[in-house]
């Protein structure tokens, strides 16, 4: 909706690219050059992952706004607390496990 597309304008403009790790760094290049993207990130605590889930939102975001492309990207978690860390859509994440079960 409109107000997801917003928080992640804002994201976008507040990265400061230069606090990436060099992981971080090859990964948020990574996905300007591969698609569909399909990531997988795990860490332990304070490891970077939201940061860099946002990084990549964020590059999203403007790749399709410079082609002028419906955003169309989607962030799952596996638990309610990381959803709610990532503002992921916890409707998704229902929808994904009635599926499954």
């Amino acid at each position: 909706g409109q107000k997801a597309s917003s928080s992640r304008q804002l994201v976008t403009t507040s990265i400061d690219l230069r606090t990436l790790s060099e992981k971080q760094r090859l990964i948020r290049e990574r996905v300007e050059s591969i698609a569909p993207l399909r990531i997988i990130v795990m860490g332990t605590a304070g490891t970077g992952k939201s940061y860099l889930i946002n990084v990549i939102q964020g590059r999203l975001y403007e790749i399709a706004k410079e082609h002028n492309l419906h955003e169309n990207n989607m962030v799952v978690a596996p638990t309610g607390v990381a959803a709610l860390t990532l503002k992921a859509a916890l409707y998704i994440r229902h929808f994904l496990f009635q599926y499954a079960g």
